[in-house]
């Protein structure tokens, strides 16, 4: 369970950093795996230094959210010994791909945050659900999946 559990989260982190699923797979059953399983713990705990409370108003983060620049030549501190290591196992002419995919990947995603993201959902609401039908409960769920999955 544990296994499988490590294994998942590297697997999404390495997509997340720009890697495409057959090259995460092989980095993370390379010889190299575990040493990228501990950097991806170390950037992990950086970053859960983080708590946002999204359930009012969105707070304004306080630890800026950089992952993407893990592809950079000169990396943040933070970031440096996982940049090195992706560097030496994703192939250089992969770099810049991978760097996209990253930025596109782990760009803020601020309509999701909840006050845009409710007041979206109930203008879409009154535009398309009849909340005096049967069927309205049943509607505004489906709403609310295809916006969120819409916008991810």
């Amino acid at each position: 369970m544990v296994f499988e559990f490590q294994r998942t989260l590297m697997l999404e982190s390495l997509r997340l950093l720009g890697l495409e699923p057959d090259d995460a797979t092989g980095v993370v059953e390379s010889a190299g795996g575990t040493k990228v399983w501990h950097a991806l713990n170390r950037v992990i705990h950086y970053f859960q230094g983080e708590y946002l409370d999204m359930s009012g108003a969105t707070p304004i983060p306080r630890i800026e959210w950089d992952i993407a620049k893990v592809w950079q030549q000169h990396a943040p501190a933070h970031l440096r010994e996982l940049s090195a290591i992706l560097k030496d196992v994703v192939p250089t002419a992969r770099h810049v791909q991978a760097q996209e995919r990253c930025e596109d990947r782990a760009a803020t995603r601020s309509h999701l945050f909840y006050p845009e993201l409710k007041q979206a959902i109930y203008r879409q609401l009154e535009v398309e659900v009849d909340c005096s039908s049967e069927d309205a409960p049943a509607r505004t769920t489906a709403l609310i999946e295809r916006y969120v999955a819409l916008r991810t």
